[in-house]
């Protein structure tokens, strides 16, 4: 058999090189899919908006094309931490960097499955632009830099017909093809300090809300007229949003309307925007923080808040939460605040029906005899109770009686399952809430319960479509 001729050798190789480089680049495109897909996954799980590739970490695999490894290892991780960045700046309305470092160091009472989930995530990450390192040097730097600048003109393309390839519609998905999270981060941080013009206060910790809580529309009218009730249950419930149909607030709070033994009902609207914690001063204080420094608290700062004023005329101050006192630092500010007695998860037993599903604590239905025991306690109680079930992601697991046609009527067809489940969720609060109000005990009792913030797993396009993004709604009544 005669040997292959020098020339078809040379082809044989050539051919070999070029599938080689085909094939690394399409490893290459797979992984940057890949990673892609799932950060634009977990975006659409909490409700947020991102670039489905950033510059950052195409920037990362490039520079590992050009021979500088673990510079581009240092620059993946930097990507990774904004992408978080931008998550949290994002869902909890940040408006300052130094906010973030507050979060995290709330991350580790998040649930086990949620922690493992998130490690699970990083070493898969890490692992596949630690395979991609062979692949980019395959390929070549130049073609490692073609492929990303043609994803750039992608994002170029789809954001044309927005007239704004910086900033393409923020209420449509599918034009963030490819961009810059840093650039993207400062862009809705800015955004967010605009709600309450923060950033002109730089050296003030706390400013006035610039339009009345609802505290302020309900017990603060009592307070001025010297009439207030001797017992108050105000509660800021979680995720409770603004619809913009009626036909939905109707169905949540249908129990209510209907409740004979609940007189004197008002509604009305509260403009709210933050993180739980904002809402929290903003209607206990009339204030909200510019930053979250909530382990340097002081009155001097803060002034006085509701619980306080309530104290000082003999009110006995209690506070209801179904999480861990650490979160949000509240063991250490709440008692600033005017809040004596702190019910925490930390103080009570084993929940009867085992943890929220929703988030680590006792779900809302098991603190319902927690509260009416509280408020029998003393002849004049001022009781803040911070509810939990209805925390993203909302799941399906905490609603104890699932009713699917309380979403066929007031939802579009086709609607995801968790507009049925965050509805379901609400409607069986108030359910509960009404059951209290039957109890002969508590009457006289004056009830106050306002949203703390618009449903943030809801914040993609479908949010804006059912909910206001700027608005809550609360809600006032007395038990015969």
């Amino acid at each position: 058999m005669s040997e292959m001729s020098p020339q078809s050798k040379s082809i044989f190789v050539s051919g070999r090189a070029q599938a080689n480089i085909w094939g690394g680049l399409a490893g290459f495109l797979l992984i940057i899919l890949i990673l892609g897909g799932v950060l634009e996954w977990i975006s659409v799980y909490f409700g947020y908006k991102r670039y489905y590739l950033s510059v950052e970490l195409l920037l990362a695999f490039f520079i590992s094309a050009l021979g500088y490894f673990w510079i581009g290892c240092i620059v993946f991780m930097v990507a990774l931490a904004w992408e978080v960045v931008l998550g949290a700046a994002s869902i909890l309305y940040l408006f300052d960097y130094s906010q973030i470092l507050t979060i995290v160091g709330f991350l580790f009472q998040a649930k086990p499955a949620f922690l493992v989930a998130s490690f699970t995530f990083l070493v898969v990450a890490f692992a596949m632009y630690f395979f991609a390192k062979r692949l980019v040097r395959q390929i070549g730097w130049a073609r490692v830099l073609v492929v990303s600048i043609l994803i750039l003109l992608t994002q170029a393309v789809a954001s044309l017909k927005e007239g704004n390839f910086t900033l393409p519609n923020l209420a449509d998905r599918k034009n963030l093809v490819a961009g810059s999270s840093i650039y993207f981060s400062e862009l809705v941080i800015g955004e967010n300090s605009k709600v309450f013009n923060l950033r002109s206060h730089d050296n003030v910790e706390y400013i006035p809300i610039p339009s009345p809580s609802a505290m302020q529309q309900t017990v603060a009218v009592d307070f001025d007229k010297k009439s207030y009730p001797k017992k108050i249950l105000y509660i800021i419930a979680e995720s409770w949003g603004m619809p913009k149909s009626n036909q939905i607030l109707n169905e949540q709070v249908a129990s209510i309307t209907a409740n004979g033994n609940i007189v004197n009902l008002e509604m009305g609207l509260v403009h709210a925007r933050g993180a739980t914690a904002f809402a929290e001063f903003r209607e206990l204080c009339g204030k909200v923080p510019t930053k979250l420094n909530l382990k340097k608290i002081s009155t001097s700062d803060l002034g006085e808040c509701w619980p306080s004023k309530f104290k000082e005329l003999g009110y006995k101050t209690i506070s209801v939460h179904g999480a861990h006192g650490t979160m949000y630092d509240r063991l250490n500010w709440y008692p600033v605040l005017g809040l004596d007695e702190m019910v925490f998860k930390d103080v009570l037993p084993k929940a009867p029906s085992g943890e929220c599903h929703s988030f680590p604590g006792y779900c809302d239905e098991d603190l319902f005899p927690v509260v009416q025991d509280r408020l029998k306690s003393g002849e004049k109680v001022f009781l803040y109770w911070l509810t939990l079930s209805t925390h993203m992601p909302y799941d399906a697991r905490d609603i104890k009686n699932y009713q699917k046609n309380l979403c066929d009527s007031v939802f579009s067809a086709g609607y995801d399952d968790n507009f049925c489940n965050y509805q379901n969720l609400q409607v069986q609060f108030f359910e509960s809430l009404s059951r209290l109000a039957n109890d002969k005990s508590l009457s006289g009792v004056k009830v106050v319960i306002v949203g703390d913030h618009p449903p943030p797993l809801l914040l993609d396009s479908s949010k804006f479509k059912y909910f206001e993004d700027d608005r809550v709604p609360f809600m006032s009544f007395d038990i015969k």
